[in-house]
């Protein structure tokens, strides 16, 4: 019989109201924020609400180096030639996408104005990968008008 891998660190997947969340910090503040909606202290969220491109994918010619960024008319086979030097020596580079575990709303009644924030959530400060660190970064570059918060914390 063979042993189920383990998590890269230890994470357990956990089903609650039909949603499948990726770690038990995870889940511990979707029940945060449901009880803040049911209390009327925020408006609404969602759980992965969408999917950020913070790079898109390109091709790079390796003769000449053209980058050449990929679209839908460039995804065919016929569209590997480099638009510059026409030979097939393009190597293909896969977008980099981020998508944040929650999406909070509130509304501030006295200032007539809503508030909207992503959020993701880690189990503790050893989780902050490297590769997590980049696209905290470059999600922050790339969509400066959209707040991005770190919430870290310790399951007991």
């Amino acid at each position: 019989m063979p042993r189920k891998r383990k998590n890269k660190f230890n994470r357990r997947k956990v089903t609650d109201d039909g949603i499948t969340f990726d770690s038990k910090a995870e889940h511990k503040r979707y029940v945060e924020l449901k009880e803040l909606k049911s209390r009327g202290q925020i408006l609404d969220f969602a759980h992965h609400p969408q999917t950020f491109t913070i790079q898109p994918a390109f091709r790079k010619c390796t003769e000449c180096c053209q980058i050449v960024l990929m679209s839908d008319h460039l995804a065919s086979k016929h569209a590997l030639k480099c638009p510059v030097c026409q030979t097939r020596t393009m190597e293909t580079f896969r977008a980099v996408t981020y998508t944040p575990d929650f999406q909070v709303r509130k509304w501030h009644h006295n200032e007539l104005r809503m508030e909207m924030w992503y959020e993701d959530v880690k189990g503790s400060a050893t989780i902050l990968t490297e590769a997590f660190k980049l696209k905290y970064k470059w999600f922050h570059v790339t969509f400066p008008n959209h707040k991005l918060k770190l919430i870290i914390r310790s399951i007991t």
